[in-house]
């Protein structure tokens, strides 16, 4: 029986990992489709989810991100009977916004330098920033 603990173990985590992306992106598509906010799931990829989100609605999209981080977090750790969420696994630090596709938005490889009319500049939108540009909602 304890041949196998370790695979069993590394299941629960894998498939509790699948879980939350799942619900997070629902979340996400709800909270979108909800508020009027233009932005898609692209991929994901490990522990990180990438969308495609106009200009005008980075901002909010950031927002809703985070809320849905709190949904997920705050869903699992109450199906675990957990009553508190420490705040610094409830929201992101940041988010990081890009205007191309890249494997980290402070790399210039050779690609991105390719793309000249684009800018490359990532914008990071802050916790604080994020939610005093928004004023905590999500109507423009």
């Amino acid at each position: 029986m304890n041949r196998y603990l370790r695979s069993r173990i590394n299941w629960v985590v894998q498939s509790s990992a699948v879980d939350y992306l799942h619900i997070l992106v629902l979340s996400m598509e709800d909270l979108c489709k909800r508020h009027g906010i233009n932005a898609r799931y692209c991929i994901s990829i490990h522990d990180e989810v990438r969308y495609i989100v106009a200009d005008e609605d980075v901002d909010r999209a950031a927002l809703a991100l985070n809320i849905s981080n709190l949904y997920v977090r705050a869903y699992f750790a109450h199906r675990l009977g957990m009553q508190d969420l420490p705040q610094c696994v409830a929201f992101f630090s940041a988010v990081d916004v890009d205007t191309v596709l890249r494997k980290e938005v402070r790399t210039f490889d050779a690609t991105a330098r390719r793309l000249r009319h684009f800018s490359l500049q990532p914008r990071v939108c802050l916790y604080d920033s994020m939610f005093d540009v928004t004023d905590s909602m999500f109507e423009l």
